[in-house]
């Protein structure tokens, strides 16, 4: 295939803290190329692809590109939402059991933990409420006390505890 010429790709996101992103089609006149999207390897429900509004139609496994062949028209939007669920990736392969917290890509970690925190079990993938989505941070209890969770890249001078026991 010819390279596009012309074409203009202008992404809209606030990726991984939300789960959508918009792909605008800026072109001065309408021709035909492929469009590959990363899906990423972690993702456990179907991605979502709509052009223009309208359900894409293709299908691809985490891991894998969706494929988008088409004539592409200047204000042709793609949106690709990938939904993020709450996971425990173990540490290694010797401790299963010991987990840290996901959502999507992002690793979460608790800050300002309460004293042996780290020791206890907790049920990973449930229980987590939005505080403040755009930035990250979630919050739940356990056992009475209220935990925050950041990502870990926005972690300052805050004591935090990564790995946990899953139950």
């Amino acid at each position: 295939l010819r390279t596009p010429e012309n074409i203009k790709l202008v992404q809209t996101t606030s990726y991984p803290a939300e789960e959508t992103i918009s792909i605008r089609v800026d072109a001065s006149n309408a021709q035909p190329w492929t469009m590959r999207l990363r899906i990423p390897g972690w993702l456990e429900q179907p991605v979502q692809i709509t052009i223009n509004d309208s359900a894409a139609g293709v299908t691809a496994a985490p891991g894998s590109f969706a494929v988008l062949r088409r004539r592409w028209k200047g204000g042709d939007v793609v949106q690709l939402r990938l939904p993020q669920r709450f996971r425990g990736d173990a540490i290694d392969d010797q401790h299963p059991n010991v987990a840290a917290v996901m959502r999507g890509p992002v690793m979460l970690v608790a800050v300002n933990p309460p004293e042996g925190l780290e020791k206890k079990t907790l049920s990973i993938d449930e229980g987590f409420k939005a505080v403040a989505p755009r930035s990250g941070t979630w919050v739940r209890n356990e056992d009475g006390q209220q935990l925050v969770f950041l990502p870990f890249h926005q972690v300052q001078n805050e004591r935090y505890t990564t790995y946990f026991n899953r139950g």
